[in-house]
């Protein structure tokens, strides 16, 4: 949906993708979606009354590591798509990073020179940010785990698989309080509001200054992931898609 959903795309890529969601509206015998979030708002545009179902995905059981003792970084994995929202992370670390001796990790699956201009030059002059491209999955796990938190600053998240993972990792979650990432993530995250100016400042600041909160939100996030598996996943998506192959 991020296509429709989300102004900043191109507009002829929000009509082919209209047109092509319009068509699986019609003709499909039931969809599934990976949120309740994403059916409700596949639901609204569409004026969908077919059936549908939920099917969680799962995390990895390799993200399931607990870190007692935390690097002194913070982390952000993403590409660099606008709904990603990745300049306003950087204004917020920026702004806060005399405060604290904390790094800005940004671990990125493309070139940083797909960002904007301005906040090209914002990270070239913090040499607190580094930047790290194409991980393989155990390194990410590594970098994920041994973080002091991980941020996620996106608009919009189908489901929030990159909160899951660090959740599962027992490392404190930063996150947008918009889109399905409430719903994965319930109490136990840290969340703040994507659209109020320097909300993810003042939350990135009190994160950071507040021990209590951090060990709180480590445990509850690693207890929250356990509820997702892929085991689950296929279970759901099978007995969902079952009834419709033979009818």
């Amino acid at each position: 949906m991020i296509p429709i959903a989300f102004k900043n795309r191109k507009y002829y890529e929000r009509i082919i993708f209209y047109l092509l969601y319009r068509n699986i509206s019609l003709k499909s015998k039931i969809i599934l979606f990976i949120s309740f979030f994403t059916k409700n708002q596949f639901i609204d545009y569409f004026n969908y009354k077919g059936q549908s179902a939920v099917t969680y995905l799962g995390v990895d059981s390799d993200w399931f590591v607990s870190i007692d003792e935390k690097e002194d970084y913070l982390i952000s994995y993403c590409n660099l798509k606008p709904h990603k929202n990745i300049h306003a992370l950087i204004n917020a670390y920026n702004s806060i990073c005399h405060k604290y001796d904390s790094k800005l990790l940004l671990i990125l699956n493309t070139d940083v020179r797909d960002l904007d201009s301005k906040t090209i030059d914002l990270i070239k002059n913090n040499p607190s940010i580094l930047i790290k491209k194409n991980l393989d999955k155990n390194s990410l796990i590594y970098y994920v785990s041994h973080a002091k938190c991980l941020i996620v600053p996106s608009y919009y998240e189908g489901f929030g698989l990159t909160v899951l993972e660090g959740m599962a990792s027992r490392c404190p979650v930063l996150a947008s309080n918009v889109t399905a990432i409430p719903e994965i993530g319930k109490d136990s995250i840290f969340y703040f509001n994507p659209y109020l100016d320097n909300d993810l400042v003042m939350k990135l600041d009190h994160f950071l200054s507040n021990e209590s909160h951090y060990n709180h939100f480590r445990d509850k996030g690693q207890q929250r992931a356990l509820n997702f598996n892929w085991e689950d996943c296929i279970k759901s998506t099978y007995s969902a898609i079952n009834p419709c192959l033979f009818n």
